[in-house]
């Protein structure tokens, strides 16, 4: 979860459901935002490269770009690869 102070959001990427009784789990490449003016949350639709669904991965904000570096993908891989956001 990222704070973006140039437009007033949290920003949260990612992440994984576990299934109870199961050694399985779901992996998500969704970007929620949260609209501090508005209190309302939204989706953000990627154009371009999409970030593979990951979780255990780290994120931050640099300016106007959300940064997102590695992580564990849905396939249970190690990923090291750097992608970048930008929200303008």
């Amino acid at each position: 979860m990222n704070f973006m102070e140039s437009k007033n959001i949290i920003i949260i990427y990612g992440g994984r459901v576990d299934k109870e009784g199961y050694t399985s789990y779901h992996c998500f490449s969704d970007i929620c935002i949260l609209n501090l003016e508005k209190i309302a949350w939204g989706h953000v639709k990627i154009h371009g490269q999409i970030p593979p669904a990951r979780n255990a991965h780290c994120t931050g904000v640099i300016g106007s770009k959300l940064v997102i570096f590695g992580g564990i993908t849905a396939g249970q891989h190690a990923d090291s690869t750097t992608y970048f956001i930008d929200f303008d």
